[in-house]
């Protein structure tokens, strides 16, 4: 059933309808008492409007687009207790029955309806228990209404009596006050909210924002209409980027690409804007994001967020958490397997190139190949696509290989890092973890039977420090060149223990102190790592 109601049921001047109101209450005042609720199989049901909160002494003031809700109740229906149907009818300056004859008897209104000569609720409109409300348009303002709803259970019975307080509304409409949704912004340090609503294409209602160059952006919005009994009264959202003439209505040509005309009407809350360039040198740039909500009225708001576009900050990528994917390698066929960096990160978001710059392991590279026909020399390969293969190969006498491969990253914007991750070959599926002896040697090569250990180029030293208590180490090492030192304590399994420094330092002279009092006692070992050398000191640790 259509809720929007008719209005213009009859152009009888108003002469004429006071005439009719009086025959009414002739009429009305002759109904049978027991024909009036046809309550033949129990109580009847009940109703109450809910929103507006009818009142006999309170006139509400609506808008033009109005909606009333109310619920209710059947004592005698099976499960929820809800009546079978409701039936209601809204009065208005032009209705076959007099707003103001309701006002002044309720009850009449309720006497004419069940007698009335086409049937009973003749003229009423009809809904169903899940939807317990109706909805109004275009109506006129500076008009009295009068909203009348009842329940009705399926033998017939139907809610009594006719009130103000219960299911009656009287109401007048009035735009008085409304000047459309007001909208809320949002975005990458933005949050407002617009005091109003109302339609300025003008300074004062523009909100600024910062946003970096070279940087993708979305901002969002909604709206709130403010009808009374609807939280969701907006109609439609559109929003333009610079556009010239906000009373433009010219379509888009492309929604994705013409942003300078208002895109199509929707629900749409959200909208991403490709990256701003800078021209070189940078100097700020000013843009304005336009959005406009319109409720269901047909009032409009506007909203206008003034971008100025600065040089951006661009932050490097993150290699701390880099690994190796696959993180070993197994069987032990001198087979290459491809190994790709991963875990590296950028913070603002930018596409990150892994560039792979060395490899080294902690056994010399020396052996046979597959079928033991060949050298396996070289144990790493980087492709001229920057890709990275690993020889799945450790010592027969060994505690597994450690490959570690050495990398930047570099974000496209200048930043860039420096890491590296490992790779097992362990030395038998029983022992699948590996014990990094501490040596490097290049697994790129050179292949001509020196497979030279790197020199040293850093020392490390355990010196006891009495001075600090019993508990307490300090390490000494010195650095040729600054780089990332990563100084960790590992058990006898290869399993770090403890980190006592991870940083990047200048080159020179260090010292670090360090807690032992949490490590058993047993073999230890401290390693120092940097992009080119490993050290590795075995620490005894005695009770």
């Amino acid at each position: 059933m259509n809720t929007r109601t008719r209005l213009s049921r009859s152009g009888r001047a108003l002469a004429a309808r006071a005439a009719i109101g009086l025959c009414i209450l002739s009429a009305a005042a002759h109904v049978p008492p027991g024909h009036a609720s046809r309550n033949v199989d129990g109580l009847p049901p009940t109703v109450q409007i809910t929103c507006p909160a009818p009142s006999p002494l309170v006139v509400f003031v609506a808008l033009p687009t109005f909606r009333v809700h109310w619920e209710g109740h059947d004592p005698d229906a099976p499960g929820a207790g809800l009546p079978a149907q409701y039936k209601f009818i809204l009065l208005g300056p032009s209705s076959e029955f007099p707003v103001s004859l309701a006002l002044a008897n309720p009850d009449s209104l309720r006497r004419y309806y069940v007698q009335h000569p086409l049937g009973p609720w003749a003229g009423w409109d009809s809904t169903g228990s899940d939807n317990p409300s109706a909805e109004f348009t275009n109506l006129a303002p500076n008009e009295q209404y009068l909203f009348a709803v009842i329940a009705l259970d399926e033998s017939g019975n139907y809610s009594q009596p006719f009130s103000l307080s219960t299911n009656l509304l009287r109401f007048t409409v009035s735009l008085a006050g409304h000047e459309g949704p007001v909208l809320t912004l949002t975005g990458p340090g933005l949050d407002y909210r617009y005091p109003s609503g109302g339609y300025c294409p003008c300074p004062s209602a523009e909100v600024p924002v910062e946003i970096e160059e070279r940087r993708s952006t979305t901002f969002g919005w909604f709206a709130e209409a403010f009808t009374t009994c609807d939280s969701e009264r907006v109609a439609w959202y559109r929003w333009a980027l610079d556009i010239e003439d906000v009373t433009d209505q010219t379509p888009r040509v492309d929604e994705q690409t013409d942003l300078r005309h208002w895109s199509a009407p929707s629900g749409a809350t959200t909208a991403t804007l490709p990256p701003f360039l800078l021209s070189h040198p940078p100097t700020p740039e000013v843009h304005r994001f336009y959005v406009e909500a319109q409720d269901r009225i047909g009032f409009r708001s506007l909203g206008i967020i003034r971008i100025t576009v600065v040089p951006s900050t661009n932050r490097p990528p993150e290699c701390r958490a880099a690994t190796a994917d696959p993180p070993s390698l197994w069987p032990p066929d001198h087979g290459y397997v491809g190994v790709r960096i991963g875990g590296v990160s950028d913070p603002d978001g930018d596409p990150v190139a892994i560039r792979i710059t060395r490899v080294t392991q902690d056994e010399p590279i020396s052996g046979r190949g597959q079928g033991r026909a060949a050298t396996t020399c070289a144990d790493a390969i980087i492709d001229p696509d920057g890709s990275l293969k690993l020889r799945a190969e450790r010592g027969e006498g060994g505690n597994g290989r450690v490959y570690t491969v050495w990398f930047t990253a570099s974000d496209g914007q200048g930043g860039t890092c420096a890491g590296s991750a490992q790779v097992c070959v362990p030395h038998d599926q029983r022992h699948v973890a590996c014990v990094d002896d501490g040596r490097t040697f290049d697994s790129l090569g050179p292949c001509d039977g020196r497979h030279q250990e790197e020199a040293q180029s850093l020392s490390l030293g355990i010196v006891s420090d009495p001075a600090t208590g019993r508990g307490v180490a300090t390490l000494e090492y010195s650095l040729s060149v600054a780089s990332e030192v990563l100084v960790a304590v590992y058990d006898v399994t290869g399993r770090r223990v403890m980190t006592v420094a991870n940083e990047f330092q200048a080159a020179g002279l260090h010292r670090t102190t360090w807690n032992r009092a949490g490590l058993a006692q047993g073999m230890y070992f401290v390693r120092l790592r940097t992009p080119t050398v490993n050290v590795t000191r075995p620490l005894l640790i005695l009770r």
